[in-house]
């Protein structure tokens, strides 16, 4: 039984490693991009990223009901 719950432990560590680096990754590609953007003076630097933020946390918060939505139509059919 102590075994099942360190494999489950190292799987959940390397799955939320995994997570956060492709979030960092990806937070990191839409700076770079928006750096070359041509926005408006008002919206540059910080503002920006904290609207990029906001619109990537709530992609991140509706994936789970998503997942499970999809996950349950194609096993009730």
């Amino acid at each position: 039984m102590q075994k099942t719950k360190a494999v489950n432990a190292a799987f959940f560590a390397l799955s939320h490693t995994l997570g956060f680096s492709l979030a960092l990754v990806g937070f990191a590609s839409i700076r770079e991009f928006l750096e070359l953007a041509d926005l408006p003076e008002g919206m540059k630097g910080v503002p920006i990223n904290l609207l990029v933020a906001g619109l990537l946390s709530l992609a991140f918060w509706a994936l789970p009901g998503w997942c499970r939505n999809t996950i349950y139509q194609s096993v009730k059919k």
